[in-house]
C-alpha cells in the first residue's frame, strides 16, 4: 500500500484554509489537517506524523510563521516534516524569512493550482494503484 502524504495547513483565515484544502484535495492529497491558533495547532499534532506543514507567516495572536516553524522542528512529532511559507509578503521578504528559518519552501499566496503544484515538488503524490476489482 502507497504512503500518502499527511499535510497540515496553518492559518488565520477560514476562506484561506478552505481555499488551500479545496486546492490540496482537488490535486490528489488525502490526509490533511487544518487549524488556525496554537491551541489547534497542538490538537493537530497527535493526528500525524505529517509530511509537509504549509504556515501561514503572518498569524495575528499566534507565533510569526518563522517562530512556529522553530517550534515545530523542536518537537519531535513534526521534526522531520518539511515546512512551507504561504503568505500574501512581497516575494523577496517572503524568501527572505524563508531562508532564515531554513524553511523547505515558500510561495507569495496565490491560485490554488500554482499551491498544489508547489506541494507535489515538496511531498510528490504515490503513484496511483490500479483497480483490482
Amino acid at each position: 500500500m502507497a504512503h500518502h502524504p499527511a499535510i497540515l495547513i496553518i492559518d488565520d483565515s477560514l476562506s484561506a484554509l478552505a481555499h488551500m484544502y479545496s486546492a490540496l484535495r482537488n490535486a490528489g492529497y488525502r490526509r490533511i489537517e487544518s487549524a488556525m491558533d496554537w491551541s489547534e495547532v497542538r490538537g493537530a499534532l497527535p493526528r500525524g506524523p505529517y509530511d509537509l506543514i504549509v504556515i501561514d507567516v503572518n498569524l495575528p495572536g499566534m507565533l510569526s510563521g518563522d517562530i512556529l516553524a522553530a517550534q515545530l522542528r523542536k518537537d519531535q512529532r513534526t521534526a522531520a516534516a518539511k515546512i512551507f511559507f504561504h503568505s500574501g509578503l512581497r516575494e523577496r521578504d517572503l524568501e527572505a524569512l524563508a531562508r532564515r528559518a531554513h524553511a523547505d519552501g515558500w510561495m507569495v499566496k496565490s491560485d490554488g493550482v500554482a499551491l498544489a503544484a508547489r506541494v507535489k515538488e515538496l511531498v510528490p503524490l504515490p503513484p496511483e494503484e490500479p483497480d483490482r476489482t
